[in-house]
């Protein structure tokens, strides 16, 4: 039955009304960290971290009134032990006893978030070691023909980071005249006969200056053989 259901979910599942929990199932003291007494009596805005309050208030106060909102969304509780988390909540208006209130699914995603935050992290920090050492990558789908560049990439040859959409066209374009039937072999060495991509040339900056740049490449192949991915990295030499 119903009951079973609350009672055995993975999930804290409750009911809100007039700013407080009403209907509460054993995850929600489990994850929230405070007792049934408490969580019952207690207005619910209590348990949240002062920074968000104002926002979640917001969103229940819109929903009830009846207006459209995302059904779901994500912020800090302070638990009993005084551990703050991060919760993902799923919350539908309902009827509770001749009223309106919201019945909630609420899950604890701080693990996922503390992940996502070390990647942004750790992504902010190559970038910052790209850029302080002159150093871009680069990634080209071989069977698409979408490139990307990390932002260096751009500052080395002369641009603004993400200034446009690179392609590899864009590429040869920026490749010194006389280097660029050089610089075409290799690709073709590295793309057909599986060649070691290694190479330093000239290049052209948007204002004309001339620069020099050393790439290293590799090939990403399917299990025929055939060419997948083209990714690498180059550093101004100039």
């Amino acid at each position: 039955n119903y009951r079973n259901l609350f009672d055995n979910a993975n999930e804290a599942i409750f009911v809100a009304q007039d700013g407080k929990l009403v209907f509460i199932n054993p995850m929600t003291t489990r994850i929230i960290g405070y007792s049934n007494e408490d969580l019952l009596s207690r207005p619910f805005v209590e348990f949240i971290h002062a920074d968000d309050r104002g926002m979640v208030i917001d969103r229940h106060v819109r929903r009830i009134k009846g207006e459209e909102l995302p059904h779901i969304y994500s912020f800090r509780i302070i638990r009993g032990d005084g551990d703050v988390i991060w919760v993902e909540l799923n919350t539908v208006v309902v009827n509770w006893k001749g009223k309106p209130a919201t019945l909630n699914f609420l899950s604890d995603i701080t693990e996922s978030k503390q992940t996502a935050e070390a990647l942004r992290e750790s992504e902010r920090n190559l970038k910052e070691a790209q850029r302080v050492g002159h150093l871009g990558s680069w990634d080209l789908n071989v069977v698409t023909g979408d490139l990307q560049w990390s932002d260096e990439c751009y500052r080395i040859f002369g641009f603004r980071p993400q200034e446009f959409v690179p392609t590899y066209e864009k590429f040869r374009s920026i490749i010194h005249p006389e280097d660029l039937g050089f610089v075409q072999e290799q690709v073709d060495a590295a793309l057909n006969n599986d060649k070691n991509y290694d190479v330093d040339f000239r290049f052209v900056r948007p204002n004309g200056e001339i620069g020099w740049i050393h790439c290293d490449g590799e090939v990403m192949r399917d299990a025929e053989g055939k060419p997948l991915r083209f990714f690498g990295t180059q550093i101004d030499i100039t």
